[in-house]
């Protein structure tokens, strides 16, 4: 619905007021006419009512529709014009529409602008240029420059012909379009195709940008779906002023766009059209440059010739072959498709549409051949002051217009084919086609008369001449106040009156009169360096005139004379002048003077200087290239001196020079001058000591110290921090090597780990600043660790600048203060144990448990504050009970406290925990009718927290019930129904604890004698009459079927480290460790590696591995062995250790070839076996527990099956036969993990005596290999003992050999 805004029409008249009310319920009753424009969502109505367009202007701004307040229409584009003539103005009325449009020239008749809408302001046509900048679809000879003929109206004459002309304000015009909506949106004004931004206004309410939003235009090119940059891009507004103007930033463009406005809160869209081309001039096709050639602007940036159409007179006959004239971008020539008569206004107009932008140019100044001048035409009424107006505001590039002028018969001709085109392209007028002719009777007294002759010029180059008249009729008698006027339909002149007479029509011409400087006697400046120079002048040519600009004295190094636009010029590097110019358009020497001068110098810097003087450096501007030009004096109180030649730094800008010593500091004057010009420029120079003026740290792991003075460089004396009040006094100083950067006025360096708070101040040579203080920042590099909760222990403070001295020797401290909730706060002072350059103090920490708060405060002045912690518990034992039932559970590890203590297995809390001390809690833990079991052979999570400090690991397993078999030994063995193997006595060995070990003592039937590992990781055990190779053989990765997906044979591992290990011989467990050892290696062309950890047990003991307590017998090894980086091909893989064990398949002993045999228990998960080779016995025995990922697992062990593949490919890497080899092949499954898994198998020996006296040299002795690989996330033990049966035994040589397979590093 559209109605009125409510507020008053009009007080000035009663009848006023009632006709714009009948006026305003006629327009409410006519409004089926609406139109929805669906580029912009704008609204349109056509209303027939004969009004006034002020009246038409009061309507349309009274009423709203749809909410949308309204205006008089604005036309922008062609697209919403065509949109209008299409669908709202009225179709086939067979008479004469018109209706009024928003726009006028109601301060210059001749620049026309919107008066309503977004846009009101905006300038959409200039005559003097003929120039439109949005869409302007004038009628031939419009707009005319007839007096207060400045109101737009569109007129349709007989329902074909559409085109926009002026009237009157108070004209009653027959309708009016009103237009609804975007008035309070945003208004893009028209960009040049070379402009890259573009203006914005009316950014007002919801559309303006902010430092939280922004408001952005998307553009889409219209008619493509291409979304190059070129087609597709945006735009953020920037912050615009308080009238709502804003700019947007963009590539340069052209054509027409879908654009939408993004705002805060609010979107719209709308078209946007780039500016038309502009046509400033053309020539016309001849005999000799048949080619029609188009000189203008804003042909579009980069455009495609394809995008580019020209057409040419009424008739709309396309012009051919379209090309750039030579390399300019603002000419276009083509052939014309059809020959047309020789004068140029056959031509016109001339369209020119780029990328669906179109002009045509209907006023454009042609160049006539026979008089080599521009001429121009406007074929629209005024009088002789509007005219001459127009003339006098019109160039045709910089030349100047003025009336034609009839003075020979070449302008009779023009004047006559005029008439022939007007005749031939608009035969219907009938009225005179007239024009002005600027001639006037002679002045009173000036020689009048009758005939032709008695007419003078009274305007251009033949002002106050005679004229001639090449009309077959005389013009009439001169007559006081008249003025010609000619005909162009007989070709005769008449006359009127010089004023107050409109209606004829306007020739202009340009040139016949020479060049001049725009500002005669005026001077144009360039830099030392040389300058681009844009010179003013008028009358100065065309595209193919001949432009020369010189100077008798300098050079230009170059000139350039646009097509359209002014000339400029080149100047070379030189000084001085000024240096006249002189300026010729077509050998005619142009009128007036000019000159050139270069700029005088000026001085923008100059460096200080220390009182023993040096070099000091002068920047500034116009200093030329030589030196020796410059006369550089120095003014002090002693006199004036002139310094030598200096030497030029930087050409033009900065040069140096010598400056003598100076008795005191202060000031002195600098006066510069360029070949011995009159023009000094002059400054203070500044002689001074080093001072300090500013002190700036920037602290971190590399602390700095910048300074700010002056001073700080002298001659080439590097300056030097010291540190102290004085040199000899102080603690530590900056020199060169650690100085980043230093200038006269500032010093970057690093700050030395020994510097120290206090007093500094900065030596250049002999020259000492005064003392500064520096304040220098503890850097704290780490606090810990956590303190014991049983008291007794320190934290360290780690970091920089912590010295407990200042530079004078005043005392500095580092004080600890402790709080914690529920205990007295207290402090303590810490304790310096290292110094620079890297400080460490002890603070001791008294007995506690869970989190408290430290605050450091050193020096009283810095204060740091940290949470720390108390140690948090540790899981290292934890007993196991019968799966569904409730039992005690022992925990040992470290840090236990009854303060806020709880344990969780699994998802089961564990009751009456009970804190027997630091090491050691239990708790009840009840297991009935849960749901808590080993998944998958996982050991649960058991939780421990103390006071907040919480501490989980997988390590809880259910006990599992193992038969021994076969049976222990009832009197010297005991079964371990938790492992499967017999637990035996002191000084028994061997799977069920029967056989007695010899302790030195000559009882007992075998002995163990103790590994020596070797230089490259070899383990030897002695013996005789035996040949073991125990080795760790292959990594394979199995899918859930047990199909093999890769393996790694461990022959191909490459060791790189060989280090000992550590460890306190005063404990239980470590006072029975002979040796520990460490091998590490990798796989070439895999991400596998290795750590393997021997140990060698020197005597029985008890170890724990995975929580499981394991019996070490004497002189057995234990492998720790530790995979990383095993990649699984899937999730659901898991990995095998797999161990050889190798003997021969008969072994002489005692003079006899004995079978070698196998034993193993009989549990589906193994945990031991043992091969009996002649009178020795190998025994490998495996933890019960794997660690996967830091989480504990029940291992499998299996035998692997005689046709496992393994077996094949292990003979051939052995190089062992088939009948005299005897081998085992012990496979470790390992889940799949992430991190790491470690295995633990253990393997001795056990040698019955041989007394094999029989002479025979078969037994080659072999060399037990042990080889063991670890991924990141698997970990495993094993255990190898060989007992050698003693009986009349001679101890031969080495008979077990455990080897690392050790390869050079890669």
């Amino acid at each position: 619905m559209i109605k009125t805004s409510g507020s008053k029409i009009g007080s000035s008249s009663p009848l006023i007021v009632s006709s714009l009310l009948l006026l305003l319920i006629f327009f409410f009753q006519n409004v089926e006419s609406q139109q929805q424009f669906e580029y912009n969502d704008h609204y349109y109505v056509y209303q027939p009512a004969a009004v006034s367009y002020s009246t038409a202007q009061t309507i349309c701004r009274q009423s709203t529709y749809g909410g949308l307040a309204g205006y008089l229409v604005t036309i922008t584009s062609e697209l919403e014009w065509r949109f209008v003539m299409d669908k709202v103005f009225p179709q086939n009325t067979g008479t004469d529409v018109r209706a009024w449009l928003s726009g006028s020239a109601k301060n210059d008749f001749s620049l026309w602008s919107y008066d309503d809408g977004p846009e009101a302001g905006f300038l959409f046509y200039d005559l003097y240029q003929d120039r439109c900048y949005t869409h302007c679809p004038w009628s031939f000879a419009q707009p005319n420059n007839l007096v207060n003929n400045n109101y737009l109206n569109v007129v349709v004459r007989d329902g074909r012909y559409d085109s926009w002309d002026g009237n009157p304000l108070d004209y009653t015009n027959t309708g009016y379009i009103c237009e609804f909506g975007g008035l309070y949106e945003p208004a893009l004004k028209p960009a040049l195709a070379q402009d890259n931004v573009i203006k914005v206004s009316n950014v007002l309410g919801s559309y303006v940008p902010s430092v939280n939003s922004t408001t952005t235009l998307r553009f889409a090119r219209l008619g493509t779906n291409d979304t190059s940059p070129k087609n597709v891009f945006s735009c953020n507004l920037k912050s615009g002023d308080a009238f709502g103007q804003s700019t947007c930033s963009i590539t340069p463009n052209s054509g027409v766009f879908n654009v939408t406005i993004i705002g805060p809160t609010n979107t719209t869209h709308s078209i946007y059209q780039f500016q038309p081309p502009y046509v400033a001039y053309i020539y016309p096709p001849t005999i000799s440059k048949p080619l029609l050639t188009i000189v203008g602007s804003n042909f579009g940036n980069n455009v495609d010739l394809n995008s580019i159409n020209i057409k040419f007179s009424k008739q709309n006959y396309p012009c051919n072959g379209l090309n750039w004239f030579q390399d300019y971008s603002m000419v276009l020539v083509c052939t014309p498709s059809m020959s047309l008569q020789a004068f140029a206004l056959t031509l016109l107009p001339i369209t020119i549409t780029i990328n669906n932008v179109t002009w045509g140019a209907r006023k454009v100044p042609w160049y006539y051949e026979p008089t080599q001048q521009f001429y121009a035409y406007y074929g629209s009424g005024a009088d002789l002051n509007n005219a001459l107006k127009i003339v006098n505001n019109t160039m045709m590039r910089n030349t100047l217009a003025h009336l034609g002028l009839m003075y020979d018969q070449s302008m009779f001709s023009i004047a006559t084919s005029i008439n022939a085109y007007y005749v031939i392209s608009d035969p219907a007028k009938t009225i005179p086609y007239s024009y002005w002719v600027p001639a006037v009777p002679p002045t009173a007294g000036g020689g009048g008369g009758g005939g032709s002759n008695s007419w003078k010029w009274s305007y251009g180059p033949k002002n106050g001449q005679a004229t001639t008249s090449y009309s077959p009729v005389a013009p009439p008698t001169p007559a006081q106040g008249s003025i010609l006027v000619f005909n162009a339909l007989n070709g005769q002149f008449t006359t009127t009156v010089t004023s107050g007479v409109g209606g004829y029509y306007t020739f202009m011409e340009f040139g016949n009169v020479a060049p001049t400087w725009k500002n005669n006697a005026s001077t144009v400046y360039s830099l030392t360096s040389g300058s681009n120079i844009t010179l003013a002048t008028l009358n100065d040519g065309h595209l193919f005139s001949s432009v020369t600009i010189s100077s008798q004295t300098v050079t230009l190094q170059r000139q350039y004379v646009p097509p359209f636009g002014s000339p400029s010029i080149q100047t070379p590097p030189f000084y001085g002048g000024p240096y006249l110019l002189s300026f010729s358009v077509d050998g005619v020497v142009a009128t007036g003077v000019q000159y050139l001068q270069y700029l005088p110098l000026t001085i923008t810097n100059i460096t200080r200087i220390s009182i023993l003087g040096g070099k000091v450096t002068v920047t500034g501007t116009n200093f030329y290239t030589d030196p020796s030009l410059l006369t550089v004096k120095l003014q002090t109180l002693d006199g004036s001196v002139t310094l030598p030649t200096g030497t030029m730094v930087v050409p033009h800008t900065q040069f140096e020079v010598q400056v003598p010593p100076f008795t005191s500091a202060g000031l002195c004057t600098v006066s510069v001058s360029l070949g011995g010009s009159s023009q000094i420029a002059s400054t203070y120079l500044q002689v001074v000591n080093p001072a300090i003026t500013e002190i700036s740290v920037a602290f971190g792991p590399t602390p700095k110290l910048i300074l700010t003075g002056v001073g700080f460089q002298i001659l080439t004396i590097p300056p030097v921090i010291m540190f102290g009040n004085g040199p000899g006094t102080g603690t530590g100083q900056i020199n060169q090597t650690q100085l980043l950067s230093y200038s006269d006025t500032e010093i970057e360096a690093y700050i030395p780990y020994e510097a120290r708070q206090g007093n500094f101040s900065v030596a250049v040579g002999p020259l000492t600043s005064q003392l500064s203080i520096i304040t220098l920042s503890p850097y704290i590099m780490s606090v810990g660790p956590s303190p014991s909760i049983t008291g007794g222990s320190s934290i360290t403070v780690t970091g920089r600048f912590l010295a407990n001295t200042d530079t004078s020797g005043t005392p500095l401290n580092l004080g600890l203060s402790v709080s914690k909730n529920g205990i007295p706060p207290y402090s303590v002072n810490c304790t310096s144990v290292q110094g620079a350059p890297l400080y460490q103090l002890e603070c001791p920490i008294a007995a506690g448990t869970g989190s408290f708060n430290a605050t450091l405060v050193y020096s009283s002045i810095f204060t740091f504050k940290y949470q720390l912690n108390y140690q948090y518990p540790t899981i290292d034992l934890v007993s196991s009970i019968d799966s569904n039932s409730t039992g005690l559970v022992s925990i040992v590890g470290s840090s236990f406290a009854s303060v806020g203590v709880s344990v969780l297995i699994g998802n089961t809390s564990c009751s009456d925990v009970s804190v027997f001390n630091s090491t050691y809690l239990t708790c009840t833990l009840n297991a009935v009718n849960s749901n808590l079991s080993n998944t998958n052979g996982m050991a649960l999570p058991v939780r421990v927290e103390v006071d907040g400090l919480v501490t989980t690991k997988n390590m809880f397993f259910f006990n599992i019930y193992k038969l021994c078999l076969p049976q222990c030994d009832s009197q010297h063995g005991t079964c371990n129904n938790k492992t499967g193997r017999c637990d035996c006595q002191s000084g028994y060995t061997g799977y069920n604890c029967s056989t007695l070990i010899d302790n030195g003592d000559g009882e007992g039937e075998v002995i163990v004698k103790p590994p020596v590992i070797g230089e490259s990781g070899n383990s030897f055990i002695p013996g005789t009459g035996y040949n073991f190779s125990v080795s760790l053989s292959y990594l394979r990765e199995v899918d859930m079927d047990n199909q093999p997906i890769k393996t790694l044979p461990m022959s191909d591992i490459k060791w790189t480290n060989r280090s000992s290990l550590p460890f306190n011989s005063s404990t239980t467990t470590s006072s029975s460790i002979a040796s520990k050892e460490r091998f590490e290696g990798h796989f070439p062309n895999d991400t596998c590696s290795v750590q393997l950890d021997l140990t060698i047990f020197s005597k029985e003991t008890i170890i724990y591995f995975a929580g499981e307590p394991i019996t070490m017998p004497t002189n057995s090894i234990k492998y720790e062995i530790t995979i990383y980086n095993w990649t699984f091909s899937g999730q659901v893989n898991s990995l095998e250790a797999i161990y050889s064990a190798i003997t021969d398949k008969q072994t002489e002993y005692q003079c006899e070839d004995q079978e070698t045999s196998f034993l193993n228990d009989q549990n589906d998960n193994i945990s031991w076996f043992e091969i009996y080779a002649g009178g020795a016995t190998m025994h490998a025995k495996f933890a019960d527990r794997v660690i996967v990922d830091d989480r504990y697992y029940t291992s499998r062990v299996s035998i692997l099956p005689s046709n496992d593949q393994l077996y094949n490919l292990l003979k051939d890497q052995q190089q062992q036969q088939q009948n005299n080899a005897f081998q085992v092949l012990a496979a470790i499954t390992v889940p799949n993990f992430a991190n790491q898994a470690i295995i633990d198998p253990n393997f001795g020996s056990l040698i019955k005596f041989n007394s094999n006296d029989c002479g025979s040299e078969k037994n080659q002795w072999k060399v037990p290999v042990i080889v063991v690989c670890s991924v990141v996330g698997a970990a495993a033990l094993i255990c190898i003992t060989i007992f050698i049966v003693k009986k009349n035994y001679t101890l031969r040589k080495i008979a077990m050999h455990i080897k690392m397979s050790a390869r050079s590093s890669s």
